[in-house]
């Protein structure tokens, strides 16, 4: 009996004919539901007029109004007499739309078959494309099956069109009455010097928005003002989203660049790059440098450095000695012997020195360490002023001890080392003073223990050529707006007088001494220019190992270096070089660059006045 019970209500819970019932309903009341959520929905959004807070007519506006940005054309980089160093090239790329969906209403705007062979002969006038490269990529876009490919281009010849070249195809196409064929803008850089103060100038690279954006140099300090502001145009699209021709409602101007006036010379720098890379190529240094600044007034005329690199196809960057830093202003260095210039100087001005007092060169202990001249004391006795010929250590020394430590740092404070130039270059060192021991405090003295950048020595050297004043190393002339004609003028600025004239004066005729005096000039009949004089400083500076305390040791383990004041009585320039372990040296090698050049600046200082 029981069993039966449960075999009836087992064959009641299955009754089908009861369960499609229950899903009908519950199907039916669900769409009613989803309905009536859609029919709130849609009632919604035509009462208030918007989607996802987005007003309709905005969406609306979208699907047929397009934008496009008109880049700025980034400003143009000169020399001091307005020759191009670098500058924006504007150039198009050619395309044809194949495409029987690109249109306007009724009108066609793609390039229909029966044209290809009219538009494969106009190209192959009008541009290095050749007919059949034009005519193959055209048949190469109609597929077997009937289809088109959207667009084809013409490979790397197509991409580098003038705008004449593209006025010209244009003209051509409309007596033709040819359309579908259309071309986009491009904007790059170049740099028609090649390598020339590449480090200085910088170079450009191409963002995600495809505009240019300046790295080292000029071209990334003064990037913002370089660039410019972007345009925008606004124009009206089809139900397919291809553009309307002629349906440009709104344009927004945007502002070119500035353009830049450096104070250099392009005519003396491309010597300069010949000559450094001559000597470079046959001394294979680690670095060498150069720099040619205007005595008067600060202007930087040269600069370039070893390795460098070409700004435009960047050659140069990836071998594995290229430095990135401005060796000018980022490398913190010990100069050597040109720094005895300040020693003589401080000397002078705080009444501790004789040019006829003599001392003994040999040997001088300071505390643990002994100090000693290049040649080992083989000279003897020498007096004050052929200390700085001669360039004696020792000498130095001595003069330090009539200075004392606070005297003499007080002079290097008042020569500005210890503080940047801020010349602008991005990574510019403040250089260190000695640090507050004997050893080191002595040892600055002929450059030794001081750190310092080469902007600042040039700062220093600029005292003595200009009756002690001493000047702000610039290398902008003036910044120009092409638009409204506003000029930003960059003069010559005085940033301090750490010695007198007399003092400057004096020390112009001793450094004559290097180059004229046979016995105690160390490079005596090394550096010429003839119908002039020459105030010249020699350096040879120990470099730091950087792996273990002390210096490095070995034949050609040094920094060398050579100032150069021409004419000496009265400066129109200050030429420093630099040459750091180098595999071939003698006295002779950076005059193989200073003698040319200083001929040749001089030349062009005559004919220019």
């Amino acid at each position: 009996m029981k069993f039966k019970k449960l075999r009836l209500k087992i064959k009641t819970k299955n009754n089908h004919s009861e369960n499609r019932k229950k899903v009908g309903l519950l199907l039916f009341f669900t769409s009613i539901g989803i309905f009536f959520l859609f029919v709130a929905r849609i009632s919604y959004i035509v009462i208030v007029g918007k989607v996802a807070d987005v007003p309709l007519d905005e969406r609306l506006e979208s699907l047929y109004r397009g934008t496009e940005i008109i880049q700025a054309k980034r400003g143009t980089i000169y020399d001091r007499n307005q020759r191009t160093i670098a500058e924006t090239d504007l150039t198009f790329s050619v395309r044809a739309v194949l495409s029987n969906t690109y249109k306007s209403g009724e009108e066609d705007l793609y390039l229909k078959e029966e044209n290809f062979e009219k538009v494969s002969t106009i190209l192959s006038k009008l541009t290095s494309l050749t007919y059949e490269n034009v005519y193959q990529s055209l048949i190469f876009g109609l597929n077997d099956d009937g289809t088109t490919r959207f667009q084809v281009e013409f490979g790397n010849e197509g991409r580098t069109l003038s705008i004449q070249e593209r006025n010209n195809i244009e003209k051509a196409l409309a007596e033709e009455n040819i359309v579908g064929v259309y071309f986009d803008q491009s904007i790059g850089r170049s740099y028609p010097n090649g390598i020339f103060a590449s480090h200085l100038i910088g170079f450009v690279s191409e963002n995600q928005d495809n505009t240019l954006e300046g790295n080292l140099g000029i071209e990334s300090i003064y990037n913002e003002f370089l660039s410019g502001e972007n345009g925008l145009i606004e124009y009206q699209r089809n139900n397919n989203g291809n553009p309307i021709p002629g349906t440009i409602e709104n344009i927004e101007e945007g502002n070119d660049g500035v353009d830049i006036y450096t104070t250099l010379d392009s005519r003396i720098q491309m010597l300069m790059e010949r000559l450094l890379n001559e000597v470079h190529n046959e001394s294979q240094p680690e670095s060498l440098s150069a720099i040619l600044m205007k005595a008067n007034t600060g202007e930087i005329v040269a600069m370039s450095q070893r390795p460098s690199f070409h700004p435009e196809t960047l050659e140069g960057m990836n071998s594995e000695n290229f430095i990135w830093r401005n060796l000018f202003a980022e490398e913190n260095y010990e100069p050597g012997s040109t720094l005895k210039l300040a020693t003589i100087a401080a000397a002078m001005e705080s009444g501790n020195f004789n040019p006829d007092e003599q001392f003994e060169s040999t040997n001088i202990r300071v505390e643990d360490v002994e100090i000693a001249d290049h040649d080992f004391g083989s000279k003897g006795t020498l007096t004050m002023r052929q200390a700085l010929s001669w360039s004696s250590n020792v000498g130095m020394v001595k003069l330090h001890d009539k200075m004392g430590n606070q005297q003499w740092e007080s002079y290097l404070e008042d020569f500005g080392f210890g503080e940047s130039t801020f010349s602008g270059v991005e990574g510019e060192i403040d250089g260190t003073l000695p640090k507050n021991n004997q050893v080191d405090q002595v040892m600055s003295t002929f450059g030794q223990g001081i750190g310092v950048s080469q902007f600042q020595m040039l700062r220093m050297f600029s005292a003595f050529a200009n009756n002690g004043n001493m000047l702000q190393p610039h290398f902008i002339k003036q910044i120009v707006d092409s638009k409204s004609g506003e000029e930003t003028l960059f003069s010559p600025e005085i940033v301090g007088q750490p010695i007198s004239e007399t003092t400057a004066e004096t020390i112009l005729e001793y450094m004559r001494d290097v180059v004229e005096s046979e016995d105690y000039g160390t490079a005596y009949g090394v550096y010429n220019l003839e119908g002039y004089n020459v105030s010249a400083k020699t350096g040879t500076a120990q470099i730091a190992n950087p792996i273990q305390e002390g210096y490095l040791r070995g034949q050609h383990e040094y920094l060398y270096s050579s100032v150069l004041l021409y004419p000496s009585e009265q400066p129109e320039y200050i030429f420093y070089l630099t040459m750091k372990r180098p595999e071939r040296y003698d006295r002779t090698t950076l005059a193989k660059i200073a003698n040319p050049l200083m001929e040749y600046s001089m030349k062009l200082e005559l004919d220019s006045r």
